[in-house]
């Protein structure tokens, strides 16, 4: 059988798994994979891809200005290389891409919707530009039942062309073994926690619409039962970094650790004990990573039902869920893992398993391939 040519079209991505596992686990005897990178050049992205020989190709993008002209080389490109199917992903590559494919003449232009209501809610002038990509593209990926909703309710985007695939994660890396606790053991001394109480770990951005404001009263609450308590953010930068920031001065410093980016992931859960994701409403989020994530580390957590967690999270059976913008149930939530070991333990085995049978990467990359061979 002939193999199918497929170029990705990825925007301001300079590291993700999510693309590195889709490269390893799609069959790479039924596809050939080429990646364009808009301002991807010297990336860990660019280095894996050439690490594993997919053909990759940089375009600068530095502001709107560019990319007419982008677009137009990957219309050379496009029809000099003959692909069967264009795939993009976030809002420059899904302009440019899929634009490029339509007058290249690709028949098949997938597009992978990736945020919820961020524009609707927060831009709605880039609505516009939403509604533009989804007449592009002939089928669209929506990783969610809230981004499916959003597009076929919200955008009026005929349900044909609509495919719910959820991202995947690979669950080995979550694996405790030597080397993993080994790795735990190095962050521990890297953010001082060895001689700390328990840890409640969040990784969100500094955004409003994550909901960590309503975390930080709960958790200093929480010390006063639990002095020895540990608060840490990861991944704490955004654009409501000031408001946050001004919050937390609340709590001590010796209860609270800020990481801007740490690249283990498994092991930067392994320092949690309890884990906290709180968006502000259902659409907040288009999937939300960090929900199977957490699951996939056994870690107990406390949810509100947003993106992806709208089609798995029960509460009591693989987590604790709490009401939208509640800082009293949260603390409520922490505090219950904190006396019942029994629940504790019983989220941490439901959890894994959710994750296990509904959200691994195979099964993304079966269902990719499913439709990229319809």
């Amino acid at each position: 059988m002939k193999k199918v040519k497929v170029l990705v079209v990825l925007s301001q991505i300079r590291k993700a798994l999510e693309h590195e596992w889709f490269v390893d686990f799609m069959d790479r005897s039924k596809f050939d994979f080429e990646f364009i990178l808009l301002n991807g050049r010297d990336s860990p992205m660019s280095d894996f891809l050439e690490s594993r020989a997919v053909p990759v190709y940089h375009y600068t993008f530095r502001s709107n200005a560019d990319l007419i002209p982008i677009m137009f080389k990957m219309v050379v490109l496009m029809r000099r290389n003959k692909y069967d199917i264009v795939h993009t992903h976030l809002i420059e590559a899904c302009l440019t891409g899929l634009l490029a494919a339509k007058i290249a003449g690709i028949r098949r232009r997938i597009m992978t919707r990736h945020h919820s209501d961020l524009h609707h809610t927060w831009h709605p002038h880039a609505v516009k530009y939403d509604k533009f990509v989804n007449y592009l593209a002939t089928d669209i990926v929506a990783i969610s039942s809230v981004v499916q909703n959003i597009l076929i309710a919200w955008e009026g985007v005929q349900a044909h062309k609509v495919h719910l695939i959820p991202h995947g994660i690979n669950v080995s890396i979550f694996d405790n073994d030597v080397n993993l606790q080994n790795r735990i053991e190095d962050l521990k001394r890297k953010y001082n926690l060895q001689q700390s109480g328990k840890v409640i770990g969040v990784i969100s951005r500094f955004t409003e619409w994550k909901g960590v404001q309503f975390i930080i009263p709960a958790f200093r609450e929480l010390l006063i039962q639990y002095p020895d308590s540990v608060i840490l953010f990861a991944n704490a930068t955004g654009d409501y970094r000031d408001a946050l920031m001004k919050q937390c001065k609340t709590i001590p410093e010796r209860n609270i650790r800020f990481i801007e980016f740490e690249n283990d992931i498994p092991a930067l859960y392994g320092l949690f004990d309890y884990f906290v994701h709180v968006p502000i409403s259902q659409e907040s989020e288009a999937f939300g990573q960090i929900y199977i994530e957490a699951l996939a580390a056994r870690v107990p957590s406390v949810f509100t039902r947003s993106g992806i967690a709208c089609d798995f999270a029960e509460d009591k059976c693989n987590c604790l869920l709490v009401p939208y913008k509640n800082s009293e149930t949260i603390l409520n939530g922490l505090i219950t893992f904190l006396k019942d070991k029994a629940l504790c333990f019983k989220l941490q085995e439901a959890g894994y398993e959710t994750v296990a049978g509904n959200y691994t990467i195979q099964l993304k990359a079966a269902r990719l391939e499913e439709l990229y061979l319809k």
